[in-house]
């Protein structure tokens, strides 16, 4: 995967880490029990360990010592006999924490109360506990295989069309040798012959001087059970495929008992929308275990979520906007009201008529010489007239100042204040990241972990699912009329 960052090894650690399944790889305890000194008496791990180190572990000679007075001992603290010699842990009635006896010989702790977790995988007690789960699914599968549940033909159950499948494909890919028509012919007639020959032997084994017929017959008999033996162990069958108690994110998981090179051997099988819901939830899953650490930053820079990122911007320009409007209006970007606007229209109106008036004097003051020729009634008149223009004058200056003095309110507007915010978040879409990066605002509280989920699924596929080997492959079966198509995947 180019795009992700982490090592092979730490990407298959998450892989195994990340999956929705749970390996029961050790026995439990959480059991609580008070220490009762009329029962018990109380040593501490490290104690109880070291006693056992000197013995050579030999714990039924460490719990006879006399200073126990042939009590159970009481042991206070982890336990880790790891990789030891010991058989067994001797007359121990608690351990108030875990016991790790991994790898030891250790064969029954029936007897211990364990307040914490018990580490028993490598001793015989795992080997009788696995050896009875696998009687059981034989047992499950034997009973499954006589009530023919899995036959194609009559089956509704699609874990046994998947079971089916699986068996298919491994038979198709060479790791399941299966017995032909003629062989389980052959079978039949030598276990007929076989039952033949035994009664021969049973018919002359006590006549006397017969040795050298019943050796015959013993050779034949271990020469049919013999051949018997190869066939079987070729006798598999659909069966022989166990349904697993977990699934990988929604798709069947099986195994393969009775075949040898396939034991431990996991797989999953889906169809084409189990593959795609299981990748999407593997891919979320991966997400919120790894983090986008797990991804180059400039791969998740495309999954920013644009609604989120949208919104955080507006709620943040709304409230600097209104709280710091002189930063983001000049005084250009304020109007007058409605009012202050009719009031200046009518200013200008009046300052316009004083105008027209003072033109008018102005024009008779240019024709008083014409009309008058008395110097006194001239001066007069002239006088009349220049105050009169004096006066517009002073009225026309009054209004310009008054005009001038209607200036907007520098309160923005709602409407303003919200065409300002929606220009502000215009500017900050067009690069997002670098506008997070302007903001110091981390990268990761901005992504859409579903985009990005759909994303690494669309470019890596559904290979991402198997940490095994990041593969998978199809297989088609006939099923119920139509020809059905899934994905297998093996895990382990």
């Amino acid at each position: 995967m180019g795009k992700l960052i982490l090592t092979k090894k730490e990407l298959t650690e998450v892989l195994y880490k990340t999956t929705n399944k749970v390996k029961i790889i050790e026995g439990k305890g959480n059991t609580e029990i008070n220490f009762d000194p009329e029962e018990y008496v109380k040593v501490t791990s490290k104690e109880y360990v070291n006693l056992m180190q000197l013995s050579s572990y030999y714990g039924i000679g460490v719990t006879k010592l006399r200073q126990f007075g042939g009590k159970k001992l009481w042991i206070d603290g982890n336990v880790d006999l790891a990789n030891t010699p010991t058989k067994s842990l001797g007359n121990v009635g608690y351990i108030n924490g875990n016991l790790n006896i991994y790898k030891t010989n250790v064969s029954d702790i029936s007897n211990i109360s364990v307040k914490g977790y018990v580490s028993d995988s490598g001793t015989p007690i795992e080997k009788r506990r696995l050896a009875a789960i696998l009687k059981e699914k034989m047992d499950d599968a034997e009973s499954r295989r006589e009530n023919n549940e899995w036959n194609l033909n009559t089956t509704s159950d699609i874990e046994g069309v998947k079971a089916n499948v699986l068996f298919k494909w491994l038979v198709n890919n060479g790791d399941i040798d299966t017995i032909t028509e003629d062989e389980k012919n052959k079978l039949l007639e030598l276990k007929k012959e076989l039952e033949i020959l035994e009664q021969r032997y049973n018919d002359i084994e006590d006549v006397p001087s017969n040795d050298e017929m019943i050796t015959m017959l013993s050779n034949s008999i271990s020469e049919v059970e013999n051949e018997i033996s190869e066939l079987e162990e070729k006798q598999i069958d659909v069966y022989n495929i166990i349904p697993m108690t977990y699934n990988n994110y929604g798709m069947s998981m099986f195994e393969v008992i009775g075949v040898d090179g396939l034991e431990n051997n996991e797989y999953s099988v889906g169809d084409n929308d189990e593959m795609d819901s299981g990748a999407i939830a593997y891919a979320e899953s991966f997400i919120d275990d790894v983090g986008l650490d797990g991804f180059s930053s400039g791969y998740v820079d495309s999954y920013i979520d644009e609604d989120y990122f949208r919104r955080y911007f507006e709620e943040f320009y709304y409230d600097d906007i209104s709280e710091n409007h002189d930063i983001y209006f000049t005084q250009d970007d304020f109007e007058l009201s409605d009012e202050q606007e009719s009031y200046k229209l009518k200013l200008e109106e009046h300052k316009e008529k004083l105008e027209t008036l003072k033109t008018e004097y102005e024009d008779k003051l240019n024709e008083l010489e014409n009309e008058i020729e008395d110097p006194e009634e001239y001066r007069i008149e002239y006088e009349r007239l220049e105050k009169k223009i004096d006066n517009y004058l002073e009225a026309i200056d009054d209004a310009d100042e008054k005009i001038n003095d209607i200036v907007p309110d520098n309160e923005p507007t709602q409407e303003m204040i919200d065409d300002k915010v929606e220009q502000m978040v215009k500017d900050a879409e067009y690069d997002r990241v670098d506008k997070l990066k302007e903001f110091e605002l981390d990268i990761k509280d901005f992504i859409s972990i579903s985009d990005l989920a759909q994303g690494y699924v669309n470019d890596d596929g559904w290979g991402i699912m198997n940490g095994y080997d990041g593969t998978y492959d199809s297989e088609s079966i006939q099923y119920d009329s139509n020809s059905m198509t899934f994905y297998i995947m093996r895990l382990q």
